[in-house]
């Protein structure tokens, strides 16, 4: 593994994306990678070494999502109790029925502040596009994918 913020990071096929160093652990394993447009999903961080009330601060980034596909904030804080935080989110259901593909996105978890260093990094996690209409122009583009796929 390569040192991240002087720290040792893994993350695995399962979701789970942890950060650790010699005092402190973070694990984020989401209850799912993979949710259709109005579900919700829900990160466990698992700490090690973490004192009970520490506040976490959490974002989402990476991916291709923003502030529209959720009904909940995309930022925040979390207190650490009982050895864990959570993080729960819930994404928009699309209804102007528009075909935007699927989408994805990462929490991020920091201390100190919404600004401060990072400790874990959840695995990417997928938003399915659940439209029911697809404008002729995205048709069109998935029809010629399937002809050369089953060509």
């Amino acid at each position: 593994m390569m040192p991240i913020f002087g720290s040792q990071s893994s993350l695995s096929a399962r979701g789970y994306g942890a950060f650790f160093n010699l005092d402190k652990s973070y694990v984020i394993t989401p209850s799912s990678t993979g949710l259709s447009e109005g579900q919700t999903v829900v990160f466990t961080i698992d700490t090690t070494g973490v004192t009970n009330g520490t506040v976490l601060y959490w974002s989402i980034g990476s991916g291709t999502v923003n502030s529209a596909d959720f009904t909940t904030s995309t930022s925040g804080t979390s207190t650490v109790s009982g050895g864990q935080a959570f993080v729960q989110l819930t994404t928009r259901a699309d209804v102007s029925q528009n075909f935007e593909g699927t989408e994805s996105f990462q929490l991020f978890i920091r201390t100190e502040s919404q600004s401060g260093p990072v400790v874990a990094i959840s695995s990417l996690v997928y938003i399915y596009d659940t439209s029911a209409f697809r404008s002729e122009e995205h048709t069109s583009e998935l029809q010629s994918r399937q002809y050369l796929v089953c060509r």
